[in-house]
């Protein structure tokens, strides 16, 4: 079982639309967590059904006393609209924080919350964490990921377009990514997600050799640019998302991502 991140250096792509895609294509029972407070997607794909709290603060809050995690999955958790308890295929969210400021609250207690995710994978359910855009940084040694996430996750995923200009702007992030995840002995569950579709709108891409190349990440996957099955995560509209050109290479990722994480496992390269 396995925690993935998904975070990007810009505000596009859209990461909480890929969270929330990759956790309806997940092959095992899956929970996206948002940590972003910019989550209007979310209130589109639930139809605004649904109150903000309880939420990703109220988890946070939790845990300052023993919590069960089961607790957090039956009483937080929101089912997505494939949830389905009876196949045993269960598809959840919890929603991000409501305020800019609610964020306060949460870091601290990351570790915490890992452990909750932990716990819940032992019952078969993988977490994918959205968080959101990465702030800039203040200084010239960064912290861009909570400490506990670093450590923890099986695998952090920085999405990108395959532009000149977004591998160019997102040089300096990564670099700062990828040395602090050096220092914590991690280097190894740090990717490149690609978004794809500049071409068919007439602007030239990189390779995913030439983005490995200015980078210096492998590229873990690409995403095709499809506005259709997107609206459907973004808006809630539309049908049969998973049939969607979006669905299917977000699919083909999540098995990627799974294999990947399964074979670094095997291999004892980590201790994860």
């Amino acid at each position: 079982m396995s925690t993935i991140v998904v975070t990007s250096v810009s505000g596009a792509p859209g990461v909480t639309t890929t969270a929330i895609g990759l956790g309806r294509v997940w092959p095992q029972s899956s929970l996206v967590v948002e940590d972003d407070t910019h989550h209007a997607m979310l209130a589109g794909y639930l139809r605004a059904g649904q109150h903000a709290e309880p939420n990703l603060a109220t988890v946070a809050s939790l845990t300052s006393t023993p919590t069960n995690a089961q607790t957090v999955w039956e009483s937080i958790a929101r089912p997505l609209p494939t949830d389905d308890p009876v196949s045993g295929l269960r598809r959840k969210v919890i929603l991000g924080p409501p305020t800019p400021w609610s964020r306060a609250g949460i870091d601290p207690r990351w570790g915490f919350m890992l452990g909750l995710w932990r716990r819940l994978e032992e019952a078969g359910i993988d977490t994918i964490i959205d968080l959101g855009r990465l702030a800039t940084p203040l200084t010239s040694t960064p912290q861009l990921i909570a400490a506990p996430i670093v450590e923890d996750a099986d695998m952090i995923l920085v999405m990108i377009e395959a532009r000149l200009r977004d591998v160019a702007g997102a040089h300096t992030m990564v670099e700062g990514l990828a040395e602090q995840m050096n220092l914590a002995g991690a280097h190894q569950r740090l990717g490149l997600l690609v978004h794809r579709g500049g071409a068919a709108r007439g602007v030239p891409e990189f390779t995913d050799r030439e983005i490995t190349s200015a980078l210096k990440l492998p590229v873990c996957g690409s995403i095709v640019h499809d506005p259709v099955g997107a609206a459907q995560l973004s808006d809630g509209v539309g049908q049969r998302f998973d049939r969607s050109r979006l669905g299917r290479s977000l699919s083909k990722v999540a098995a990627g991502l799974v294999e990947d994480i399964d074979k670094r496992r095997a291999e004892g390269k980590e201790d994860l």
